[in-house]
């Protein structure tokens, strides 16, 4: 991989889409800040299992300790020479419901890979553009029932909008040519609020009815404290009629007769970076931040599924379907450029580099170890061309087949040879001379 275009990395979840991220030397500071702020929020979880989790299965929270205990541990980083820095190597729990490291990580590779493919169509299509769209249901005390009253509310909103595309009743939400989400809880003194998030791809031609530039300015609180008693009270009142219009309009009234319950809807435009509305999906599902330990721990096994698995938060269609995310957690690396490798170790004072050791390409190691061990390359009954299509060493596998072959000859003789004395056998030479 020669490609240096700087990836997206964990600093996109805070908010800092800017492409220095930690792709430079100078930002690897800030990410492990990051890291260390996560891994202290897994300390948080580790303690709830292990001192108060005492009505939960003893084996899952037995198992989850010994995962989220390990998760981050340490930290392998490959600085190029281009300073380019990508994490190269770690030990994940992948457990990303519980562990806000795990999370971070899972969510850069979704935007990551949204982002390649809006890049992508916006390529084929200069006329498409991202949108925020949000949906929500009443707020409620029971997570599993309000989980299930959403996504069930979900799936009937994706029916109208294929129902729209096959030429039947009209739907706003159908006007979407694609879009990915996730589902999103948070909680306050009213209960449990389970929410959509999703980026949307909309054209000039296929506008829904909702009044998406109609917001009116949103103020700073210094900003707000120099406006007099009556630009306040107009302000006030520009924000009472947005939201009478947000919900007048076709896309609040279409989610409210799905819900029976909740016609707050918003859809706005992505300014800037679009990168910053797939953060938003693609944050996590409980917000590690405001959320006790006890609710975070408590509604992973509530939403449990029976065979211990859990559900999936995050869904696409249309033109964003079928997005492939990487499964592994860590960056994708330079296998053709030397490298500083710095390993880095969690301990209470956080992360501290262990060792920095400098290394040949990833390329240069594997033809290494292949001259070292050549027939680890070698497939039962290749043949010598294929060998060098490889770009095997045919010399050295020639002469380290005829090494294997003369130990193990000898071997096998002195084998025979051992087993022909023990059982007193005599042999004689085609000349009569006793062998």
């Amino acid at each position: 991989m020669t490609d240096t275009k700087k990836p997206l990395f964990d600093e996109a979840l805070t908010g800092n889409t800017s492409n220095n991220g930690s792709n430079e030397i100078l930002g690897l500071k800030a990410r492990l800040d990051r890291f260390e702020t996560a891994k202290s929020n897994q300390t948080k979880i580790l303690n709830y299992l292990k001192f108060s989790a005492s009505t939960l299965p003893v084996g899952r929270v037995k198992k989850l300790t010994n995962d989220i205990g390990g998760c981050g541990n340490y930290l392998v980083f490959h600085q190029y020479n281009n300073s380019g820095v990508r994490l190269g190597k770690a030990s994940f729990c992948k457990k990303h419901f519980l562990c806000n490291l795990c999370a971070i990580r899972r969510g850069a590779k979704q935007v990551q890979s949204h982002m390649r493919k809006l890049e992508a169509l916006q390529l084929a299509d200069n006329d498409l553009s991202p949108y925020l769209l949000t949906y929500t249901v009443k707020n409620g005390k029971d997570l599993t029932e309000r989980y299930k009253h959403l996504t069930s509310s979900l799936k009937k909103l994706m029916q109208k909008r294929r129902d729209y595309e096959r030429g039947r009743k009209y739907s706003d939400f159908g006007q979407t040519l694609g879009g990915v989400y996730s589902i999103e809880f948070t909680k306050s003194a009213t209960g449990w609020h389970p929410h959509v998030h999703m980026v949307v791809l909309l054209k000039t031609d296929h506008q829904i009815d909702f009044p998406i530039f109609g917001a009116p300015k949103k103020h700073s609180p210094d900003e707000w404290s120099l406006l007099t008693p009556k630009d306040k009270k107009l302000e006030k009142q520009k924000w009472i009629t947005y939201s009478k219009s947000k919900g007048e309009s076709g896309l609040s009234k279409e989610w409210q007769k799905i819900t029976k319950d909740s016609s707050i809807v918003d859809l706005r435009p992505i300014d800037g970076d679009p990168a910053s509305g797939f953060v938003e999906v693609f944050k996590y599902a409980l917000k590690f931040s405001d959320l006790t330990p006890e609710d975070t721990v408590n509604s992973y096994f509530e939403l449990l599924n029976s065979n211990g698995s859990m559900p999936r938060f995050t869904g696409s269609f249309g033109l964003l379907h079928g997005v492939k995310v990487p499964d592994s957690l860590l960056d994708e690396t330079f296998d053709d450029l030397p490298y500083l490798e710095l390993f880095y170790k969690y301990s209470k004072s956080g992360y501290t580099l262990a060792s920095a050791i400098q290394k040949k390409s990833k390329n240069e190691q594997t033809a290494e170890a292949d001259e070292r061990n050549p027939l680890g390359q070698v497939v039962e009954g290749e043949s010598l061309t294929d060998l060098k299509i490889k770009g095997v060493n045919v010399g050295v596998v020639i002469a380290k087949e005829k090494q294997r072959l003369s130990i193990e000859f000898e071997a096998k003789a002195k084998a025979l040879s051992d087993e022909m004395k023990r059982q007193g056998v005599v042999y004689f030479d085609d000349e009569g001379n006793r062998i």
